[in-house]
């Protein structure tokens, strides 16, 4: 049979190895790519830091050279009225950024103005369109309101500042300095400050937006000339909220912009001033430069990557001639020709592969056969199960006073759990849950033993034995005893319901304890708690699972029930199976579930529980079977005898 080209084990070669080298590159492509980035984002955050942390440093130094220079004027000159004007003049035009400078006085009488100096360089400063005169009314006004604000009692900090921009024109930076000059009067000095040279600090990098924030989240200088006329509260900018969350004084981090694009940003906080200096940049720059060399570098491979195909196409036609020999012998053997042999001169892998398809064609034949008896025990394992659905009741028990639903959740084909209703022959109610060792068909054997063994006892029940299933447990114990001899084990709980008194009598041999859910809350047979009362009692009594030892002994308790008591069996696959982290879902969930639905039906009740732990399972393959029986008195059933034990 001749192969066409593209089928040949040459060209496959051929293109296996090129895959290899094209996943090989780009693998180790996007690692770098990967770890350049991450090295550029490292160095981006920590220039990023670096200009916050400059920029609150430059500007803190500045507000306290400009905070000692008033404070210092405010002292000297709070008595003096003579040499007012000179010193205020000279204040005010030693720094040509400086535009104004007020002194503000306020006692018992009220808020005066002491002095208002604009600078004298009102030719060489950019006052646009604006009237110098209006604008040292408006800067004389605006200062009143502010000062009026901040109460003598309330002003604590050294040191006030606020962006006047919007209300003046003219992008204009303020600082109020207060100095005790009496007993009762507080003076203030404020300094209106150009805005351009704050904004140098910030500095204006490409892709880079800077701004201040005082302690309320209001800006105070920014980059952005909107910022400074339209200021807006911050506290929703992702790095100004974070700043303020945060402990430390400087920090930084990648975030993602309201507009969904990716920034790295970086604040610095003084907690002398209550000020935040914010910082955000566009990486995208940066990694538009690594994308590029990038590229660079993948032409490149390409060029490797084909040079290396030609070579392992040509090396591959070397290979392939024992091949064909292979190739021939497995067609004699997929036509049935089991005695074909291979024969191969060369000492290499194709030698051991030869070898190892002469070895396949005589296993071949034993192979069949072993799938045969697997198919035949494959069908036994599902006649096991069929036979084992056949023990469950084939529906919910009803009558007049007494109801009971169950489920049933096999943990692999055939499982361990069993439960079952019979009813005696003198009228009593006999409910019971089993759970064997294990689960596939050992423990599906065991169920059947019980499953027998409790059919014949509730048919055939001595009147000695009816209301007494201690009784029962102990032959029970003999039967799985003489079957496994202590290998196989099983955990019961046997019950008798006399619907003519009330008594509930019930024996248990190492089951989960049953759950008694009165549907009065205030019931004398609930515990009570520190919290309020416990809406569920349990069924307490303890034995040694059946089968386990020969001559096991088993203890009897009765209890009252009442109209509508409710009554939950389960099996610990329930509260013991496990989620995907491998945290069991557990009794106090389950507890907690019984609170939560003390007053629904049965039927609702089991469903909630199923929906509770399954939905905590989230599709994890069950550790164990998993049965729920939910039973009821029904609301209208009253006893007809007096109670016994």
């Amino acid at each position: 049979m001749q192969l066409p080209s593209i089928h040949s084990i040459r060209t496959k070669l051929f293109l296996l190895i090129g895959g290899i080298v094209i996943l090989a590159v780009s693998a180790i492509s996007g690692h770098n790519l990967h770890k350049f980035r991450k090295i550029l984002e490292d160095q981006i955050s920590e220039k990023t830091v670096s200009l916050a942390d400059a920029a609150m440093q430059t500007f803190s130094n500045q507000i306290r050279l400009w905070q000692g220079q008033i404070s210092q004027t405010l002292v000297e000159l709070s008595n003096a009225t003579t040499v007012l004007q000179t010193t205020y003049r000279d204040l005010v035009d030693i720094n040509p950024d400086f535009v104004s400078f007020q002194h503000l006085r306020v006692n018992e009488t009220g808020t005066q103005s002491i002095f208002f100096q604009l600078t004298s360089k009102i030719k060489n400063v950019n006052f646009e369109d604006k009237i110098p005169a209006d604008i040292e009314k408006k800067l004389e006004a605006e200062a009143l309101v502010w000062v009026k604000s901040l109460p003598p009692a309330s002003v604590k900090d050294p040191i006030f500042l606020r962006n006047v921009s919007p209300a003046i024109g003219l992008p204009l930076f303020q600082i109020a300095i207060p100095a005790k000059t009496g007993a009762n009067s507080l003076d203030w000095g404020i300094l209106s400050i150009w805005q351009q040279p704050l904004i140098h600090i910030l500095g204006q990098e490409v892709g880079t937006k800077s701004f201040i924030v005082d302690k309320n989240s209001n800006v105070l200088i920014s980059t952005r000339t909107e910022d400074l006329f339209h200021p807006t509260n911050q506290t929703n900018d992702p790095m100004v909220e974070w700043a303020a969350k945060g402990k430390s004084e400087i920090g930084s981090r990648f975030y993602l912009s309201p507009e969904k694009e990716k920034r790295i940003g970086a604040f610095s906080h003084s907690k002398e001033l209550l000020l935040t200096t914010v910082v955000t940049r566009d990486p995208q720059l940066a990694y538009d430069a690594i994308d590029k060399e990038i590229w660079s570098t993948v032409l490149l491979t390409i060029l490797i990557i084909l040079f290396v195909m030609l070579i392992s196409y040509h090396s591959a036609g070397q290979i392939t001639s024992n091949l064909k020999k292979l190739m021939e012998a497995t067609e004699k053997i997929s036509q049935g020709q089991l005695d074909a042999r291979i024969h191969i001169t060369s000492r290499d892998e194709v030698y051991t592969l030869g070898n190892s398809i002469n070895e396949m064609a005589e296993q071949i034949q034993n192979l069949l056969v072993k799938k045969m008896e697997a198919a035949r025990q494959e069908k036994e394992l599902e006649t096991a199960k069929i036979v084992q659905q056949t023990l469950f009741p084939k529906h919910d028990v009803s009558s007049s006073f007494f109801t009971a639903t169950g489920t049933y959740f096999p943990a692999s084909e055939c499982g361990g759990d069993w439960w079952g209703h019979f009813t005696t022959k003198s009228g009593l109610e006999f409910i019971c849950i089993a759970d064997a060792t294990g689960h596939g068909a050992g423990a599906a054997l065991v169920t059947a033993i019980a499953f027998s063994s409790c059919m014949t006892l509730a048919r055939t029940l001595p009147s000695a034995y009816e209301e007494h299933p201690e009784e029962l447990l102990a032959r029970f114990n003999e039967v799985l005893w003489q079957a496994g001899q202590g290998l196989t084990t099983m955990t019961f709980f046997a019950s008798f319901f006399n619907k003519k008194t009330g008594v509930f009598s019930y024996s248990n041999s190492g089951h989960n304890f049953p759950l008694l859910i009165p549907v009065n809350p205030e019931d004398e047979r609930l515990l009570r708690k520190k919290d309020g009362v416990q809406r569920y009692l349990q069924l307490q009594s303890r034995g040694t699972p059946l089968g386990l030892q020969p001559d096991s002994e088993y203890t009897k308790k009765t209890i009252v029930l009442e109209p509508s008591d409710k009554i939950f069996f389960y099996t610990d696959g329930l509260i013991e199976c496990k989620d995907p982290s491998g945290e069991m879902w557990g009794k106090n969930n389950m507890f907690q579930l019984i609170e939560e639905n003390a007053l629904t039906p049965p039927e609702n009740l089991k469903e909630s529980a199923i929906k509770s732990a399954f939905s905590f399972f989230n599709n994890q393959p069950m550790d164990d079977d998993i049965t729920i029986v939910v039973a009821q008195i029904d609301p209208t059933w009253v006893p007809t005898e007096a109670q016994h034990g």
